[in-house]
């Protein structure tokens, strides 16, 4: 092994080793070797090579775990202290502290983007707020299922992402219609990073992950030769089997899907929302709730947070996808349930079928 693949592996161990998960009940054994099957014939129909997974029931971490392989090629077993890229699950992240600046009085949701970012295009017709909701209108730089452009694979400035896909025709008028749109995000990543005097990571650090002893946490907004060696992610190749996809360059993961950490880490964030640890009670209620557009008409979405109805049951969650993965991340808030699953293969719903199976086995009864 090369010198730098020995201390990109030395970078990760030493990150890892930090990690610690609060504390939590025994999970009843029936119960959880019904899940670990659930899992395992999961991965088999679906040939996914890992799997991580966090589940939080009566408002308490009740288990964390790790199956399979996080690399086929050097046959290295998952681990529950993995860090997994979590992809548009940093959404959440970016939220969060958006809400933590509104508290601090820096930023107003109302306010226009132009307020903080002066030269943005389109800055003095669109809101923070809508920035956090997809309704900002702004072109989406990333494209859907991951399908990498060509000008991906090299490095870019995040600010130059912007500007160029920010000068570019609205899709909608703002705060009219849901658009997803990562370039928002990328928007809100640059305001947070202006106010806090940091890099965007470096902030959420201090405003986030800190406060709630998130110490597995990586920035994978990296060129990709000086990523953290994480788990490897793969990929459905044409007539079967698995191969390994195109990395996207530093820069057009920012604030959009630029995160990786362990699925305990992700719980302590899953316990902080579920408790309403860290932001004010009016901030995790305008968080929640589903927003509205300008004529009224409430959407699915809260602030960087999906609210789906699985079941019947109201529930908060967004699912995130990066190259070789794809992870479900949803809470249940009034039956104090989480359950986040990551597993490293994309092009599946590996992630989802196995949310639906283990939320079937913990909630109680819809009343």
């Amino acid at each position: 092994m090369t010198s730098v693949g020995v201390s990109r592996r030395r970078f990760l161990q030493g990150a890892t080793a930090l990690a610690s998960f609060p504390a939590h009940a025994a999970l009843p054994p029936s119960l959880r070797e019904r899940i670990d099957a659930e899992v395992r014939f999961a991965m088999a129909r679906d040939e996914v090579p890992g799997c991580w997974l966090s589940l939080i029931t009566g408002g308490k971490l009740q288990y964390v775990q790790a199956y399979g392989l996080a690399s086929i090629a050097r046959n290295i077993p998952a681990r529950k202290e993995d860090a997994i890229p979590i992809g548009s699950i940093s959404k959440m992240f970016i939220a969060t502290a958006m809400l933590r600046l509104a508290e601090r009085g820096i930023v107003a949701l109302e306010d226009p983007v132009s307020r903080h970012l002066p030269a943005l295009p389109h800055g003095d017709e669109i809101t923070v707020r809508q920035l956090l909701t997809h309704t900002s209108g702004l072109a989406d730089h990333w494209p859907s299922h991951n399908n990498l452009r060509p000008e991906m694979l090299a490095d870019r400035d995040p600010q130059a992402i912007l500007d160029e896909w920010a000068a570019k025709p609205l899709t909608v008028e703002p705060g009219t219609k849901f658009e997803y749109s990562s370039t928002g995000f990328v928007a809100a990543g640059r305001i947070i990073e202006v106010h806090m005097g940091c890099t965007l990571f470096e902030a959420l650090r201090r405003l986030v992950f800190a406060p709630l002893h998130m110490t597995s946490v990586l920035d994978a907004n990296l060129p990709p030769s000086q990523r953290p060696l994480l788990p490897e992610g793969y990929t459905g190749r044409p007539g079967g089997g698995l191969g390994t996809p195109p990395m996207e360059g530093a820069g057009w993961k920012f604030a959009s899907g630029h995160l990786a950490m362990s699925v305990g880490d992700l719980a302590k964030f899953n316990l902080s929302l579920l408790h309403r640890t860290l932001l004010q009670p009016a901030s995790y209620e305008d968080m929640f709730r589903r927003q509205r557009y300008k004529n009224g008409k409430e959407f699915w979405y809260g602030l960087g947070i999906q609210s789906p109805e699985p079941a019947g049951y109201k529930a908060l969650e967004h699912v995130g996808g990066a190259s070789g993965f794809v992870g479900l991340d949803r809470l249940y808030p009034a039956e104090q349930v989480a359950i986040a699953v990551m597993v490293n293969a994309d092009q599946v719903t590996t992630e989802l079928n196995l949310v639906d199976v283990i939320a079937k086995l913990v909630l109680p009864p819809l009343r």
